[in-house]
């Protein structure tokens, strides 16, 4: 799916709010005025460029804003219950599921509607650039707002829902039952097959009927895509996920699917 870059003209950054999503090879970010219009849209390749470069060459980040904020996309990342959390054992958790690598700076994130700690990593080296860039940042990992945002769905519904959203090569999934967060997971992918087989695990993992549950798709896929077509072969409910109400877009957004960027609007 081609990415658009929206920058409305004639306008003044000074004193906006920027948000920022690292990791997934991209840097994404938005910018919004304090009536939470958006300003810019903006992804650019990490592969292409460091971060300093990018800084350096779009000068809509070299506003001064009122507030900055930064989440995390990698897949260093565990939900512990508050019922058996301990801040001194934050990096304890993680290493029971990953091999930790090196030079990487433990957060982490409260969650009170599901009652839990999101646990999760980020790149020191990244964290320290940040740092010194900005003087006033509230971090996250991604999958704090996509939870939130799911939640706020979910609870609306009478049926159980499973909510995916889908970068180049790795999707975040999870399952509800109204407000209740039933399972979520984080998996990697090759080819569409791959894609496939993780969803139906979920599905197995959980019990779910493919004939009534519903899914909702955001991120990097299209409704002709080889991705939606083969899941569709397979679960009948599917719906695409529509863009957070919480911030106003010009028409020029209208140019994007409206599911495009659901976790960089949900920060």
């Amino acid at each position: 799916m081609n990415r658009i870059s929206i920058i409305t003209d004639n306008i003044s950054l000074e004193n906006n709010n920027l948000f920022v999503l690292i990791g997934a090879n991209r840097f994404s970010y938005f910018i919004t005025d304090q009536a939470k219009t958006v300003l810019v849209c903006n992804t650019i390749e990490l592969k292409k460029q460091s971060l300093n470069t990018i800084f350096e060459q779009n000068a809509d980040l070299q506003a001064c804003f009122s507030t900055v904020k930064i989440a995390f996309q990698n897949p260093y990342i565990t939900l512990i219950p508050n019922l058996i959390y301990k801040e001194e054992d934050a990096s304890t958790y993680l290493e029971k599921s990953f091999r930790i690598p090196k030079q990487h700076y433990l957060l982490t994130d409260n969650l009170p509607t599901f009652q839990c700690q999101n646990i999760y990593l980020a790149p020191t080296e990244t964290y320290n650039y940040l740092i010194d860039k900005f003087d006033n940042v509230n971090y996250s990992h991604i999958v704090s707002s996509l939870l939130l945002k799911w939640q706020q769905k979910a609870v609306q519904l009478q049926h159980n829902s499973v909510f995916i959203n889908i970068t180049v090569s790795s999707f975040q999934i999870a399952v509800f039952n109204r407000e209740k967060l039933l399972l979520w997971n984080t998996f990697e992918f090759e080819t569409t097959k791959d894609f496939l087989y993780f969803v139906l695990l979920v599905f197995k993992q959980v019990n779910l009927n493919v004939e009534t549950a519903t899914v909702y798709l955001s991120g990097e896929t299209l409704k002709d895509s080889e991705i939606h077509n083969l899941l569709y072969s397979y679960i009948r409910n599917i719906k695409f996920s529509k863009r957070t109400s919480t911030y106003e877009f010009a028409s020029k957004f209208d140019l994007q699917p409206n599911h495009a960027n659901f976790d960089l609007f949900s920060i």
